[in-house]
């Protein structure tokens, strides 16, 4: 039998090599308007646009 290591945890990864893991499944879906990026994405909202970002 093969055994594989365990997988990088978030800490492990750098902030691209996470991106190139979450974007992918995160992109085109409603209701992004455009985005998400690399700090920030345009989201759909009743009212009108909202931006959202979870830098600090």
């Amino acid at each position: 039998m093969r055994t594989f290591p365990p997988p990088p945890t978030v800490g492990e990864l750098s902030e691209g090599e996470l991106l190139d893991r979450i974007l992918p499944r995160l992109a085109g879906g409603p209701p992004a308007l455009l985005g998400p990026g690399d700090d920030a994405a345009v989201i759909a909202a009743p009212d009108g646009r909202v931006v959202v970002t979870t830098d600090t």
